[in-house]
């Protein structure tokens, strides 16, 4: 395990769209405390369009998949739930952290300005077990405030992404967001190997500075390579629609 560490890192964002979003919210006691935003934060812990994390043999987790989808008919929706189940079943993981879709509002409509991220690097593995890409249901396109981030490097920092679209222009940070004025921020990470790690989001209000955690419910993201947005090939792909099991991504 490595030790903690803190890492400054540059500003990100992005509007997107959100789904199983759940609720952080910040409280601070002290009276004359500055109000902190509200944040809801969406982790990439779905079952399809993501890489399993399987600890052991692929082999019986595809014949189950095979055999539960081809029940169903191949239907899109059995598959997802199908994907689910196995998923839960299998003790199979997703990295958490590959894409986390963080929306902040201000309140009370008071003006909040978001200032950046810092990345917090909770703990560092060598991969273990065996991974397999499951690719359905992907959106496309990258978003205008869209930036990725090494989590391998000595100081890991975010790099702005260009949007398919060379039109579009990405806009960095500082960022204004109020109770009518929210702004939906994207962060997307890569790893080689099982990476644990937080997020602080900093920000200005009423001339005072704070920050609020970035987190999956108050638990560590998660970062391991194979997904869509990785370099690193998976060990396989798996077809949910021709039921077959190919090596790398297929």
């Amino acid at each position: 395990m490595a030790s903690v560490t803190a890492v400054g890192v540059a500003a990100i964002g992005g509007w997107l769209q959100q789904g199983g979003i759940s609720l952080i919210q910040s409280i601070f006691s002290d009276e004359g405390s500055p109000s902190p935003p509200t944040v809801a934060v969406s982790a990439s812990d779905w079952a399809t369009c993501n890489t399993w994390l399987i600890p052991g043999d692929v082999h019986p987790v595809f014949n189950t998949l095979k055999r539960e989808i081809a029940y169903q008919q191949r239907n899109p929706d059995e598959i997802e739930k199908v994907a689910k189940d196995t998923l839960a079943e299998t003790g199979a993981k997703v990295p958490t952290g590959e894409s986390i879709e963080v929306t902040v509002q201000g309140k009370e409509n008071k003006a909040v300005v978001l200032t950046g991220l810092e990345v917090v690097v909770e703990s560092k593995e060598a991969l273990t077990g065996t991974t397999m890409y499951f690719p359905m249901q992907c959106g496309a396109g990258v978003p205008l405030r869209s930036f990725s981030v090494n989590l391998d490097s000595h100081k890991p920092k975010l790099t702005l992404m260009q949007p398919l679209d060379p039109e579009q222009k990405p806009v960095n940070f500082p960022y204004r967001v109020s109770a009518d004025e929210p702004e939906v921020l994207q962060l997307v990470s890569d790893s080689k190997g099982y990476v644990e790690w937080k997020a602080k989001l900093l920000w200005v209000t009423d001339g005072k500075k704070g920050f609020t955690e970035i987190a999956d419910d108050g638990k560590p993201f998660v970062t391991f390579p194979g997904g869509g947005n990785s370099e690193t090939q998976p060990d396989y792909t798996f077809h949910p629609f021709e039921l077959q099991l190919t090596p790398g991504r297929g």
